[in-house]
């Protein structure tokens, strides 16, 4: 099973994990997007 938070919230793509510049995000193959990183408490 899939976690939720790789999933693109636009396309429901699958998220790639990345590092840049000592920031971790989240980038949408499909969208071409830099996705933030959603922590779980932040959603609840």
């Amino acid at each position: 099973m899939i976690d939720p938070r790789h999933i693109c919230p636009c396309c429901n793509g699958n998220l790639l994990r990345h590092v840049n510049h000592q920031r971790v995000y989240w980038f949408c193959f499909y969208c071409k997007q830099a996705m933030p990183v959603i922590d779980r408490q932040q959603k609840q």
